[in-house]
């Protein structure tokens, strides 16, 4: 007996040793970087490594490279030195040459600042404001460090933060406040950010409540909430003002635009919009979709207030049925590409998981509007999407990690150089001889990172580019290229209603 049972132990683990020994190995897609750019001092060293796609494939060995050695070297580790001020980039590539990445690196001078905060240096006082109408109270504060942030904590808890790739921090009350009285009150406290080196920065974080009210998304009666629509279901879509000042007497008129992507000149809508319903601060808008495809909804609303007729709106993106756009999409054997005018099909999406640095996707639609998943995948992949239509282009740089701004369902990409109250918009415009153009480039709304925006232009030399709010009814400089063969191209994140002039505001 007992050595049948030795033989049968045998024979287990010989099979064991087999199944062992022949596990699939799981094939490495693509690698990545999950920093478009990383800052460091002469002097110092940094060492940021890709991560493989899927997960669960092992990483392959790789061989480094910068581009420029004067300014830095990297050894086989991924450690990086920085050895001069300007710029190179750093390349990781497997043995074989299959698949590689790369991020720009900044070397600074020695007496420049260790980090910033949305452009304050340490030391200094950040001011932000946040409704008790929304229901996360949260600000995004962009920092730049040239090293390695280690840690980020407030010193006397009265703020709470969560730090994010792409160089974003989360900052929020610790106690929400959501009540009348707290209008008006303010939260100072201590952010004290801890470098890789062990350098410890300050800055003081003021906080301030307003009570703006705030368009809020409720549900869709009767159906999951959810963006995806079937051919004829009703949908009625709830919206609501959420205004505990009660400074909103009523929503007093609602109006809807539908866009089919790609748009169709004289085609009947995708989405037949049935009775609207005003109930006072909220509104039920019944959708029905007519046909397959990819439908661009925006809802309008105007609200009496004590201080006047305001605006506001609420945009998304609804899929119906199955898109012929994404058919094929995903194929393990081919690498998908993103078509003309489908920004958010799964084609697309695709394209953007599969891209390197070599991949531009470029969509020729003025009326665009790029979906929240669409720009959180970017955010997650090293590629550049291109939104162009005739007189804008703007490029936005992939690896910033996701969005965090409620209530956002996408950001429109329209364009329009043909504006009713342009006259009154540029007769701030001052300067002996001066020139002005007025365009509204995308909408009211600051992008998840700083996007490349380049505008056909008939100006000549250099062009101040301003930001007109219409909210507050101020100007902001932007930038101010020189026009180049018709065209101006900036850095930016605020989108909106711009200002041309070679004079000033």
């Amino acid at each position: 007996m007992k050595k049948f049972l030795a033989i049968v132990l045998a024979v287990l683990m010989t099979v064991s040793l087999s199944v062992v020994g022949t596990a699939a190995v799981v094939p490495v897609r693509f690698i990545r970087f999950n920093h478009d750019i990383v800052w460091l001092r002469i002097g110092g060293s940094r060492t940021i490594l890709p991560e493989v796609v899927p997960g669960n494939a092992a990483m392959p060995e790789l061989e480094w490279s910068s581009s420029d050695e004067s300014v830095a070297t990297v050894d086989s580790t991924g450690k990086v030195t920085g050895l001069s001020a300007g710029h190179t980039k750093i390349t990781a590539a497997t043995a074989d040459g299959e698949h590689s990445s790369f991020y720009f690196l900044e070397v600074r001078g020695e007496d420049s600042p260790v980090m910033q905060l949305q452009g304050v240096n340490p030391g200094g006082k950040l001011k932000n404001s946040v409704s008790i109408n929304s229901e996360d109270q949260a600000g995004d504060f962009f920092y730049q460090s040239v090293e390695e942030v280690r840690s980020a904590a407030f010193k006397e808890g009265k703020m709470a933060v969560t730090q994010y790739p792409g160089d974003i921090l989360k900052i929020k009350p610790a106690v929400l406040k959501q009540e009348l009285a707290d209008v008006g009150t303010t939260l100072e406290d201590t952010l004290e950010v801890i470098l890789a080196d062990g350098t410890k920065c300050e800055f003081l974080i003021e906080l301030k409540f307003n009570s703006n009210p705030y368009l809020k998304f409720v549900e869709i009666k009767g159906h999951p909430k959810r963006f995806h629509g079937e051919v004829g279901v009703t949908y009625p879509y709830v919206f609501e003002m959420v205004d505990k000042a009660n400074f909103i007497k009523e929503i007093s008129e609602v109006e809807v635009h539908i866009t089919e992507e790609p748009y169709v000149p004289d085609a009947p809508p995708i989405v037949e919009v049935g009775e609207t319903e005003i109930h006072g601060k909220q509104v039920v808008v019944p959708l029905t979709p007519v046909k397959n495809g990819d439908a661009y909804i925006t809802v309008f609303f105007a609200y009496i207030r004590n201080i006047g007729v305001e605006r506001d709106s609420f945009n998304w993106h609804m899929d119906i049925g199955s898109s012929s756009a994404s058919s094929g999409a995903g194929s393990d054997d081919t690498e998908p590409s993103a078509t003309d005018n489908a920004v958010n099909s799964d084609e697309t999406i695709q394209a953007i998981a599969y891209g390197d640095e070599k991949l531009e996707l470029k969509v020729t639609n003025g009326a665009a509007g790029i979906a929240v998943t669409t720009v959180d995948t970017l955010g997650n992949y090293h590629t550049t999407l291109t939104i162009q239509n005739d007189k804008m282009t703007v490029s936005i740089p992939g690896g910033f990690g996701k969005v965090n701004e409620p209530g956002r369902i996408y950001y429109p990409m329209d364009f329009s150089d043909n504006l009713a109250n342009a006259a009154d918009l540029a007769a701030p415009a001052k300067g002996d001889g001066a020139k002005t153009e007025v365009v509204k480039a995308g909408g009211d709304m600051v992008m998840p990172t700083t996007v490349t925006v380049t505008l056909k232009t008939k100006l000549t030399g250099t062009v101040n580019v301003y930001y007109y709010n219409p909210e507050t009814r101020r100007y902001t400089l932007l930038a101010s290229p020189v026009a180049k063969d018709g065209t101006i191209t900036f850095a930016t994140k605020q989108m909106g209603t711009m200002v041309l002039t070679t004079g000033t505001i």
